[in-house]
């Protein structure tokens, strides 16, 4: 019995650790927080995390009932379980989005937070890349992806920056819808790999999954892309 939750983190742009399918999203791992003192070893050391790591060892589920519907969750694997040494990072940099998309469970999430900032604090994610670092641990991948629009956080450039110059070998890689200007957004983004959901693919389909967004200026984001950043895998 295995779970990528062993080995990989999601944090919500409210601070929050979470498992990152849509069924183990409201599952709580534990939160980072400004305390100097805040590490990632203790966080997996905490009752949530210790619970889950003895249940995988046991052979059992964290949650019965409900981790058998997570595509991640494999019956039949033997846990790989390297959160002490290893990791990769999915990050939520925000729950705002513009589009309204049929499939999309956002709004879900938007009444679990009501009263809250919708943007991940640059400062917190600072405190969670040190953290990880001061205690050893390596992060292979970062993918910016989650509930909301990525490029919709007013400072995503400042993020993906601060996570190159904390874990400067990480590499970094976004999901977006592309509806925004990529000359505001990743123009000066030390990204390595762009991912452009444009579901659809031709102006008279796309609307159907993309509700709200501009086929056009999905078009013309990957352009822009091109030409600012042609060092960035699109």
């Amino acid at each position: 019995m295995d779970c990528r939750v062993l080995r990989h983190l999601m944090l919500k742009s409210n601070g929050r650790l979470s498992c990152d399918d849509s069924v183990g999203y409201p599952i709580d791992l534990g939160e980072v927080t400004l305390n100097k003192k805040w590490s990632a070893r203790n966080t997996f050391q905490q009752p949530v995390y210790a619970h889950v790591r003895r249940a995988f060892i046991s052979g059992s589920a964290p949650w019965p009932g409900h981790c058998e519907n997570c595509d991640l969750f494999s019956p039949g694997g033997v846990p790989v379980d390297t959160l002490d040494s290893s990791v990769t990072i999915q990050v939520e940099p925000t729950l705002s989005c513009g589009l309204r998309c049929p499939s999309c469970l956002r709004g879900k999430e938007v009444q679990r937070r009501i009263g809250q900032n919708y943007d991940l604090s640059p400062k917190i994610y600072t405190r969670f890349l040190e953290g990880l670092a001061n205690d050893g641990i390596n992060v292979r991948e970062i993918q910016y992806i989650g509930w909301g629009e990525p490029l919709d956080h007013p400072s995503f450039a400042e993020l993906v920056n601060e996570a190159r110059r904390i874990l400067p070998d990480t590499y970094q890689l976004v999901h977006t819808n592309g509806n925004a200007l990529a000359s505001e957004t990743i123009a000066g983004a030390a990204l390595d790999e762009i991912f452009v959901s444009a579901d659809g693919a031709t102006e008279e389909s796309y609307p159907i999954y993309r509700r709200g967004g501009d086929w056009q200026a999905v078009l013309q984001f990957m352009r822009d892309v091109k030409i600012l950043r042609p060092d960035i895998r699109l």
